[in-house]
């Protein structure tokens, strides 16, 4: 469990751990989240680049999102209520995503603190 989490969030733990990789390969076919290829590099040098950098700031996901990272598995994902999960399954590989390409970690934790 977080002892940083965002906004007092604690994480709940997930039944089945999700493996990054291929979250964030659902995100990158996902049209919405802008990949192109024909204009970015190809989709496996995205998907290995970004999931050796979701990996790396496991710790920090953790610490201020609530989302735990073990062995290159979502295992756990922060809550607002005693039964709710805070973030859709669907949505965790966008947030991680857009999180290695768009905000940057340093920009949202940034963004963030004033509701912390």
């Amino acid at each position: 469990m977080s002892v940083l989490c965002l906004g007092q969030f604690r994480s709940k733990d997930l039944e089945k751990p999700l493996p990054v990789r291929k979250l964030l390969k659902e995100a990158i076919k996902n049209a919405e989240n802008g990949y192109d290829p024909q204009t970015h590099p190809p989709a496996t040098v995205v998907l290995e680049k970004y999931t050796e950098k979701v990996i790396s700031m496991a710790e920090t996901l953790g610490n201020y999102f609530g989302i735990d990272i073990t062995d290159s598995h979502v295992v756990a994902l922060p809550v607002i209520h005693e039964q709710f999960v805070y973030i859709r399954r669907e949505d965790i590989g966008n947030l991680l995503l857009r999180i290695c390409s768009e905000v940057g970690l340093n920009s949202l934790i940034n963004q963030l603190k004033p509701f912390m």
